[in-house]
């Protein structure tokens, strides 16, 4: 994660800065043609602008790492949309710029995100193939609920009835093990 610049000639280089990006462990780095910035890729798929002069950078964008598996929009001409992936690395995106407004990796014993749900407050359910249903608030920092072993052998799609009664929601995904459930999202109700 950090970035070193040096100068010298031949055998005698210098360290005259050093810089540590947030963002992950630096994979690339290439020189701007007119040689006043470098951009840099990251282990976590930013891709960060540096000045040489004081090494300040800033994020140019975002990507996943790994093949991303499923795909939900908010509700309701939201211009939000989820991305969850094969590492189980979900991603909360702004379609209007396409930022990329918050960020989870879960741990590889849940697996891959198999479906996604948004409900009309932009807290995203994600089907896993461990077989859980999570459910997580928009800025993703906050677990709201956990079904586990909703399904054997993993969630593999999803239907959601949204409504502003909570209570008249519902999620029915369909599972691995040839059986679809369905949910009520307000109590996690099996129905």
């Amino acid at each position: 994660g950090s970035v070193t610049k040096l100068e010298g000639t031949d055998m005698s280089w210098q360290r005259s800065e050093e810089n540590n990006v947030q963002e992950g462990g630096v994979t690339c780095v290439s020189l701007s043609d007119n040689r006043s910035e470098v951009i840099i890729g990251t282990s976590t798929g930013a891709v960060l602008r540096m000045m040489i002069a004081g090494l300040e950078h800033f994020s140019v964008g975002l990507s996943h790492t790994s093949e991303i598996t499923c795909i939900a929009f908010g509700l309701e001409s939201s211009t939000l949309f989820a991305t969850g992936t094969y590492q189980g690395e979900l991603r909360v995106w702004d379609i209007t710029d396409y930022a990329c407004l918050a960020l989870l990796k879960v741990e590889a014993k849940a697996g891959s995100v198999s479906c996604l749900a948004m409900t009309e407050d932009g807290s995203v359910i994600r089907g896993w193939s461990d077989g859980f249903l999570r459910c997580h608030d928009a800025t993703l920092h906050r677990q709201l609920w956990v079904v586990p072993g909703a399904h054997r052998g993993g969630v593999a799609t999803r239907a959601f009835k949204s409504d502003s009664n909570s209570s008249l929601s519902f999620i029915a995904p369909g599972g691995m093990d040839c059986t679809v459930r369905v949910w009520r999202v307000g109590n996690r109700e099996l129905v």
